[in-house]
């Protein structure tokens, strides 16, 4: 969470909105002159006793600020959460970082304690995954301590459990994990921010211990374990910030030696699927490497047997792969901005079904499933300023379903625009405006913006409290999808890094001239945030245009934290795309 505190005091004293004009007043501005003599080391009793004077003013302001956080974070307590598992038999989901279970059954509504990971004799903790076993007889969870970057993955009997319930075995340092059986389970560790292990647990055994499975040598790869959605096959992802690599392990045959899919070739990157002993191969292939749907039979899955499915249009960000029964899904980002659905039936792809999402969803978080069978795909969309809503699409109908939320969530009661900024080359770089007030009112709007624009990543748009705090107390939120990130694909992504990284800040830069000239806030209403690697953007922003912008707030970001959290879709999470020992190939 970025100081809003220190957010609004930096821009605020200025605002002439009327959502804010009876805060503003409440507000001290520092004198230039006091300001000046600080900086310099000046530290004379004009200053203490202007400090003196006003402290206690900047206390109650800073105490107000914290009661609207706390209010507002109470009332988006009860958003679906992006931990939630569909068994065969019970639904599984998160409460106050415990885990509890409820009966599919029509009639089942009793709810049960699985895990409790909020204290006890192994501690506290985040969780980041769930698993469940084919069978459902064991459950395997990750957590991560609070305040560090530990991870325990926690095994726990479905069946026969005692009470409470109690973890049958903990294994430490578990970064990702599938289940082959009941009985087998998969996992890599992590070893200073890098995995490269692969190992095999049985719990059949008298005394279960780990087997070494795969062992990566070089250390700019990562290692993950995941499954495919019919749970035939375990894949083991090895991938770099260039190529990846692809093994498979038969849920049948778990004491088999892996199968290689393809070797890895520079630039090369893929993913797979599996459906009808067939593989759907998810790669850079196709023209100005962007991503298509390839197939391959499961006994012959190297590159040479690849055969086009279906190639996305030109500047179409790919989200997420999802094969259900006789469909591919592609979750997408169209090139004009708004998220998608891409259905190709596997039977006939030239049956190319594409269905809009609606216009206010910015985030898409695919929804684990366990079971080998579903027929539809679920996901959460969200906004900054719209809390996740859970769907359904059911691609054999094409029709998409709401789950109507028990606590009555409204619809959006705000504006979501999308524009485009002519960059300094002529390039078009799309542009997301929320606001509430009409779009007339917004010249004296404070302006909060964002940017990322590195490693392929888009800029995050998932729910923040903090940004519907902003969006209510009468600010615009705009967010700069610059090159350098994945909204518009690989290409997007290539054009904005190495010698290219000038053509992000350029980018941001005709992102706020853009806003200005259309009437949207002024310099001195705006601000500018960003987290990680967005920060060099921001920086040369900075230097090389400072009229635009009177506040900046940089965010620290925890590579453990985030990859950790698991990926439901087909990209692994790779901590080097954000840290590690080399960041030159995109700076």
């Amino acid at each position: 969470m970025f100081n809003i505190t220190l957010l609004l005091r930096s821009v605020t004293p200025s605002v002439g909105c009327p959502g804010l004009r009876l805060k503003c007043r409440l507000w001290p501005i520092v004198p230039f002159q006091v300001s000046a003599r600080v900086l310099s080391g000046d530290t004379s009793n004009s200053f203490f006793e202007y400090s003196k004077t006003h402290s206690q003013i900047f206390k109650n302001q800073e105490r107000f600020f914290k009661r609207k956080i706390r209010s507002m974070y109470k009332r988006y307590s009860e958003v679906p959460d992006d931990v939630l598992v569909h068994g065969r038999h019970h639904v599984y989901f998160e409460e106050g970082s415990n885990i509890y279970r409820m009966g599919l059954e029509q009639g089942q509504h009793n709810v049960e304690e699985v895990l409790r990971a909020d204290g006890g004799d192994y501690g506290d903790g985040v969780l980041q995954r769930v698993r469940i076993s084919p069978g459902e007889r064991m459950l395997a969870a990750s957590l991560r301590t609070p305040c560090s970057e530990e991870t325990r993955c926690l095994l726990v009997k479905l069946w026969g459990f005692p009470e409470p319930p109690q973890p049958v075995l903990i294994l430490n340092g578990v970064y990702s994990f599938e289940w082959a059986t009941d009985d087998i389970l998969f996992f890599t560790s992590m070893e200073g921010l890098r995995c490269h292990c692969v190992f095999r647990l049985d719990l059949s055994a008298v005394e279960p211990k780990a087997a070494l499975v795969y062992e990566e040598k070089d250390p700019e790869f990562f290692v993950e374990v995941s499954s495919t959605r019919d749970r035939k096959l375990l894949t083991v992802n090895c991938s770099s910030k260039s190529c990846s690599e692809v093994w498979l392990i038969d849920c049948t045959t778990p004491f088999a030696r892996p199968t290689l899919v393809q070797s890895r070739l520079p630039g090369l990157l893929y993913h797979v699927e599996h459906r009808n002993r067939n593989l759907y191969v998810l790669a850079n292939t196709a023209p100005g490497q962007e991503y298509q749907v390839l197939r391959s039979p499961l006994v012959s899955p190297s590159m040479g047997n690849w055969e086009p499915v279906f190639t996305p249009a030109p500047g179409t960000g790919l989200r997420d792969m999802e094969v259900l029964q006789d469909y591919c899904v592609l979750a997408v980002r169209t090139p004009s901005g708004p998220l998608g659905l891409q259905t190709i039936p596997l039977t006939d792809p030239s049956g190319i079904c594409a269905l809009q999402l609606p216009l206010w969803a910015c985030s898409l978080e695919t929804q684990p499933c366990q079971v080998a069978d579903s027929k539809t795909y679920r996901f959460l969309l969200s906004s900054p300023v719209q809390p996740p809503t859970l769907f359904h699409y059911s691609p054999w109908e094409n029709q998409l379903y709401i789950q109507e939320d028990k606590a009555g969530s409204s619809l959006p009661d705000y504006h979501t625009m999308r524009l485009e900024a002519p960059s300094q080359d002529g390039t078009m770089v799309p542009l997301t405006v929320f606001h509430a007030h009409a779009w007339d009112d917004l010249k004296g709007a404070p302006l909060l913006l964002h940017v990322y624009g590195a490693y392929g990543q888009d800029v995050h748009m998932g729910f923040s409290p903090e940004k519907r705090l902003l969006l209510e107390e009468g600010w615009a939120l705009a967010y700069c999808h610059v090159r350098g990130g994945g909204e518009r694909g690989l290409g997007w992504h290539r054009a904005g890094r190495l010698e290219g990284k000038q053509r992000g800040v350029e980018d941001l830069a005709a992102c706020i001239q853009r806003l200005f000239s259309l009437g949207v806030s002024r310099p001195s209403l705006a601000a500018l945030t960003a987290r990680s690697a967005g920060a060099i953007l921001v920086g040369a922003l900075c230097n090389q245009h400072p009229h635009l912008l009177r506040a900046v707030t940089l965010q620290y970001f925890s590579p453990v934290a985030f990859c950790c959290r698991g990926s439901a879709g087909p990209f692994p999470r790779c901590p080097w795309h954000h840290a590690g020992p080399n960041l030159a190939p995109d700076h």
